[in-house]
């Protein structure tokens, strides 16, 4: 009995008395079994706060890695919000972006911020200013991006390209602030 416990749940005891071994086997299952009830409650609590049955069933999805059939039971009851969520979770950009562009507008801006934070963490800066301006974000995040990474160059062009007072403003106490 022992030694089926110590290998149908692979802990290794190394102790003389089968009192101990089943304690020690029981405690471990125990936990592990609870670490995944509460994972399991967790999930079932963000799914029950969903009125639409596909929604829920979208949620638990993404969960199981069904990534296909979430996408599927978003788009059938019309949750293009969690779609886009789940899309940018993933790195699939360019296709949150048409969704969000035909059906979820609200979070268009939103998902462009997003798109260039990525862009910017990856080194990619033409792509993250492109997304920037979409997200109506640029006259703060492009500057404090290009000067952090050294772009002085970059920042002049990008300011007089937009001719924005604001970005005139920035370029004004940069310039004065280094006198």
């Amino acid at each position: 009995l022992v030694i089926a416990l110590v290998a149908a749940t692979g802990i290794f005891v190394s102790c003389k008395t089968p009192e101990v071994v089943v304690e020690t086997v029981t405690e471990t299952v125990t936990e592990t079994v609870t670490e995944t009830v509460t994972e399991t409650v967790e999930v079932e609590k963000e799914a029950e706060e969903e009125k639409e049955i596909e929604a829920k069933l979208g949620l638990l999805s993404i969960q199981l890695n069904m990534i296909e059939e979430a996408k599927e039971l978003f788009e059938q009851c019309g949750r293009y919000d969690l779609l886009c969520n789940m899309l940018t979770a993933s790195g699939e950009w360019e296709e949150a972006c048409q969704i969000a562009e035909k059906s979820n507008r609200i979070n268009l801006k939103n998902i462009y911020y997003q798109m260039a934070q990525h862009y910017e963490q990856s080194g990619e800066f033409i792509l993250a200013i492109d997304n920037y301006v979409k997200s109506n974000t640029h006259v703060r995040e492009v500057p404090r991006m290009l000067y952090k990474n050294g772009l002085f160059e970059r920042l002049e062009q990008f300011i007089e390209e937009r001719q924005e007072p604001a970005l005139f403003k920035w370029w004004a106490q940069y310039n004065e602030s280094k006198k």
